[in-house]
């Protein structure tokens, strides 16, 4: 197991890809004592990408290890304030 592994994603955070991003952050997390997931890349977020974000935390917090999100775009950024969800998941806050 790495000490804190990196996860970027690059592209749409949609529903298009929600499956197949749910898996490979899953597996990360999985695989990692401590995450940190990249956003800079993200050009697109909906709904069902801050759900997988959202999920992404709880099950860092479920396994009790570290995740950070960090290098949020500006697509990130808008979509997480639109939302109201700016403060629950902050870029530099830390979960588990």
């Amino acid at each position: 197991m790495d000490t804190c592994a990196s996860l970027p994603i690059e592209g749409e955070m949609t529903i298009y890809r929600a499956a197949e991003l749910k898996d490979t952050v899953l597996a990360a997390i999985a695989d990692a004592q401590a995450l940190d997931i990249d956003l800079r890349l993200v050009e697109e977020i909906d709904t069902s990408g801050i759900q997988l974000l959202l999920l992404a935390r709880r099950e860092a917090a479920r396994q009790e290890k570290p995740l950070r999100l960090i290098g949020h775009s500006a697509a990130v950024r808008e979509g997480l304030a639109m939302l109201g969800f700016g403060e629950q998941l902050d870029p530099i806050g830390a979960t588990a």
